[in-house]
């Protein structure tokens, strides 16, 4: 059992969404939300339900959540070594929806023309989290001057 957000992203790990698991529909507020709760100390992060199948987690419950703490480490630069390893191809990121599992490799391969992948959840959270990052430097920008 894992017991740290840093072990699902470890490297040489693998994710995928259970098919039980309904497509990422969480809203940018949501997502934010979970950002900024992070900030402040206050996460709850709730039980994430999964099993192992060698080296791939697969997630039954919690699929909302570790998609949106993938887009938020992303964003921060947290778990190079995890992402590494999927633009490498050692390990996947899947999900039973090909759109959401397309637009969430682009996202972790750095790409930035999404084309009509542009209107998923996952890339419009993606964008909203590098805007609430941008803000966040700024600010520190601003403070330090």
């Amino acid at each position: 059992m894992k017991e740290k957000v840093s072990e699902f992203f470890s490297s040489g790990t693998s994710i995928r969404m259970s098919p039980v698991q309904r497509d990422y529909k969480w809203d940018a507020d949501k997502a934010i939300g979970l950002l900024e709760n992070i900030q402040k100390g206050d996460a709850f992060l709730a039980a994430v339900s999964y099993h192992q199948e060698g080296d791939t987690e697969v997630i039954s419950d919690g699929c909302q959540r570790i998609t949106t703490l993938t887009l938020i480490a992303k964003v921060y630069g947290a778990f190079k070594d995890f992402f590494d390893d999927i633009v490498s191809g050692t390990s996947t990121y899947s999900y039973v929806n090909p759109r959401d599992t397309e637009a969430m490799n682009m996202v972790i391969k750095g790409k930035k023309d999404f084309g009509q992948l542009g209107k998923s959840k996952i890339v419009k959270n993606f964008r909203k989290i590098q805007e609430a990052y941008a803000a966040d430097a700024n600010k520190a920008a601003t403070l330090r001057n």
